[in-house]
């Protein structure tokens, strides 16, 4: 029987590849994401039932962003989208979730950055993001924005000969 391994990793989404403004600073905790390696047959045994797509499981990053002034911080992930919910990676797919947020020390919830309020906590391909508070665009000198980055690829694409490496990128930028 004949064992066929994946590598998938995430990368340059580091804060070498960010974008900033006005003296504003982005950084990314761990500066890139690995999924490590995994056979067909593991990925199969973790596919919930109905599921089409196998996960490589998902990783929590820690995004932070600091200005030397208070101001409104509009920011978005800018990476090929794979459809309206997720991003592109290799032969797979990444989705990612905010999972918290706090603005100066205090949590803020998030809409887009034209007012309206989100339908999920998931970060979609074209979304710029604001955090809300009050009814309004909140301000302020520091962003920290956990995500949560989920892999996964089709059973099409899972079916290798040989180790294959899966790998994708995108840059986190303050507008």
């Amino acid at each position: 029987m004949k064992c066929v391994v994946f590598a998938a990793m995430l990368t340059c989404l580091a804060s070498n590849s960010a974008a900033a403004r006005d003296g504003c600073t982005l950084s990314l905790s761990p500066g890139h994401v690995a999924f490590g390696s995994s056979t067909r047959g593991a990925l199969l045994a973790q596919t919930a039932p109905g599921e089409t797509d196998s996960s490589f499981g998902s990783r929590t990053v820690q995004l932070r962003i600091q200005c030397p002034e208070p101001q409104p911080m509009r920011w978005q992930f800018i990476a090929p989208a794979a459809d309206s919910q997720r991003y592109r990676w290799g032969a797979g797919t990444l989705q990612l979730k905010i999972v918290a947020a706090r603005l100066d020390g205090a949590a803020v919830q998030w809409a887009a950055d034209n007012g309206e309020p989100l339908a999920t906590d998931l970060l979609r391909p074209g979304d710029r993001m604001v955090p809300w508070r009050a009814g309004a665009i909140a301000s302020g000198a520091q962003l920290e924005i956990e995500l949560e980055v989920e892999a996964r690829v089709s059973d099409g694409a899972s079916r290798v000969i040989d180790l294959t490496r899966f790998e994708g990128g995108g840059r986190f930028q303050l507008d």
